[in-house]
């Protein structure tokens, strides 16, 4: 049954209720016309009828009454000028500045005459402003879910911004002891072109215990109530306007997302959501103001990404200085830290068996690929460099030698993962090389690796990226650098003991493969099976005593082990491979001989934080 008629219109003082525009959280949103200063507003009225008892409709009542004032006292908050109850009527309600109109085009207004009542026939008073001739015609709020249905995804740099905007009003609430506890696309309104956040009969103290309030899918974990639950569902709201998909769809990317000119901004503001609708409520952002600065960071050109992974980097290496029980869990943490990024690294094709087997009748192209094979293995970034120019004179020399192409995916590939190049740009074109050599082959199991292997990393789309992996094993079982890449896959997703199986199955069929050994002893190290790990980096050095990946893992499980004086040996050796500076390995060498191994460390972080957001490696790439 309907409660509103003319009765409680009339109680909304000096306003004239016009149309309904509107009907959630327990109430309805009437379009209405200030009598005096002939202002349009919007007035929510919430009835008691709609709670089941009178205390969730009294802590909404309450909350509102303690939100109305400070609604003002901030610009990034939707404005409440008026509060009202009446208990006889069974509701209470408040009048809040108009959200701009949804279509830009359409004209408010309409002769009065014309204007059927919006509560019935009669025209009772306190019913249809009688001072203007003109009145609202037709009138939909502008809403991000407006905004999405209509123009589809937003621009990261609109996204941005927009999520400035609302983590700076939830900081406001949230200073106030306020939650919101609904927040999702329908209830953020644009005032003045300014995105605010409305349905504000839900914000409440964030001690109260409440029931079950939100909307499915925008809905933390762990339930409204917190901070950190709106910090989720703003994660989530950001997720759909930046990719235009269904919150349901989360965390899945968009297929073409590589496709698109502002793919960069996507993916680094895609880090950030990641972190906002963490499932841990621990890893989510503690506070609106640290979201914001995120936001602000990418605003100033600057990469959330790298950033948060030196951050990692630095704070778990002082973990290692300051703990005493360095093997416990402080180690296993700074051993994913300081590797997550190289789970992926061992992307590797073996030669073609033959140049009669090659897939080229052009010997010269053939050469140029074997050379360029050779050069791949040093991991450096001037043979990866060489290695990709041998591979594009391969292409060059027959634009349809299907196995040159995907060598120059495997490169590009490699060249973002060690920190080379620019990673999105490198994995673009190694996806872009990757499909040439499926197109040319669609037997070819090197090209689907490398479609997997650089999709994952532009996307972080596992979902996407595993048949991809699984179709490369699939079109050879026993080949062991698909199987490779394949658990290296799995191992980043955190399915350990899968990747445990096919990294033992490659040892066994391939016992001098250095690649699985390193890839073993990493997911050992993670799971803290330290001796297992040490035999595992001991074996893969002795097959490649080159590969820095191997030297930085082998510090992390000395030192957990407690042999730190060779753990900061290793470390020295991963960086005097990788190319870092000769003067900080030298000052870090006389500290070690010097002072030992923790003041080593020390020196070590301090270098790194004094070179945080840059890359310690630069290498160059045609």
């Amino acid at each position: 049954m309907s409660v509103v008629n003319n009765s409680i219109t009339s109680l909304i003082p000096d306003h004239d209720l016009i149309e309904r525009i509107g009907r959630g959280g327990y109430g309805e949103v009437w379009l209405a016309r200030n009598r005096t200063t002939d202002t349009l507003r919007a007035v929510k009225i919430v009835f008691r009828h709609e709670f089941e008892d009178e205390r969730p409709y009294q802590r909404e009542f309450d909350g509102l009454l303690k939100f109305e004032p400070i609604s003002r006292s901030h610009p990034s908050q939707l404005a409440i000028l008026h509060v009202g109850r009446n208990d006889e009527a069974g509701c209470f309600y408040y009048v809040m500045e108009l959200a701009d109109s949804a279509n830009a085009e359409l004209s408010l207004t309409r002769p009065a005459d014309t204007l059927s009542h919006p509560m019935g026939e009669g025209r009772g008073e306190g019913s249809v402003s009688q001072r203007s001739t003109q009145e609202p015609l037709s009138y939909a709020p502008r809403t991000l879910r407006s905004e999405i249905k209509t123009r589809g995804r937003l621009p990261a740099a609109e996204v941005i911004e927009l999520g400035r905007a609302l983590t700076e009003a939830l900081s406001h609430l949230h200073a106030q002891g306020l939650v919101h506890r609904d927040i999702k696309p329908a209830n953020i309104v644009y005032v003045g072109g300014v995105p605010k956040l409305a349905d504000i009969g839900l914000v409440t103290d964030a001690s109260d215990n409440c029931s079950m309030v939100g909307t499915e899918g925008y809905i933390a974990p762990e339930g409204p109530g917190q901070p950190q639950a709106d910090l989720y569902s703003l994660g989530k709201v950001l997720y759909e306007a930046a990719t235009g998909r269904d919150r349901r769809d989360y965390p899945a990317l968009p297929e073409d997302l590589r496709n698109w000119p502002d793919a960069d901004r996507v993916s680094e503001l895609n880090a950030i959501i990641l972190k906002a609708c963490a499932g841990n409520v621990r890893e989510r952002y503690q506070s609106a103001e640290e979201m914001h600065a995120d936001l602000a960071r990418l605003v100033k050109g600057k990469s959330v990404k790298r950033q948060r992974l030196w951050q990692q980097r630095v704070q778990l290496g002082k973990k290692f200085v300051l703990t005493t029980a360095l093997a416990g869990a402080a180690i296993a943490g700074f051993f994913f830290a300081r590797n997550q990024l190289t789970w992926r690294n061992t992307v590797n094709q073996p030669p073609a068996d033959s140049f009669e087997k090659s897939g080229t009748t052009n010997r010269v192209a053939w050469d140029a690929s074997e050379r360029a094979e050779q050069m791949s293995h040093s991991f450096t970034a001037q043979g990866l460099s060489n290695s990709l120019a041998e591979y594009q004179r391969a292409v060059t020399l027959d634009p349809n030698y299907a196995y040159g192409w995907a060598g120059v995916g495997n490169t590009f590939y490699l060249l973002g993962e060690y920190g080379f190049a620019p990673a999105k740009e490198a994995n673009v074109r190694a996806y872009e090389a990757g499909e040439k050599a499926r197109q040319l082959k669609p037997t070819l199991k090197y090209a689907y690796m490398i479609l997997g292997a650089s999709k994952l990393a532009m996307d972080y789309d596992f979902t996407a990226a595993e048949p991809l992996f699984r179709q490369a094993v699939n079109l050879d079982p026993k080949e062991d650098t698909t199987r490779l890449n394949y658990a290296n896959a799995l191992a980043s997703y955190g399915r350990f003991a899968e990747a445990e199986k096919l990294l033992k199955d490659v040892i066994h069929d391939v016992p001098s493969n250095s690649h699985a050994h390193l890839n073993l002893g990493l997911v050992y190290g993670y799971a803290r099976r330290y001796s297992e790990a040490l035999a595992e980096l001991d074996e893969a050095i002795r097959l490649a005593p080159n590969r820095p990946t191997a030297h930085d893992a082998l510090f992390d499980v000395l030192w957990a082990l407690g042999r730190h004086e060779e753990a900061a040996r290793s470390l020295l050796r991963y960086l005097r491979i990788n190319g870092y500076p000769d003067t900080n390995t030298a000052l870090l060498e006389t500290t070690l001989s010097a002072h030992g191994p923790e003041a080593f460390l020390r020196a070590y972080i301090g270098q790194l934080e004094s070179e945080a957001g840059s890359s310690l490696v630069r290498g160059s790439w045609g």
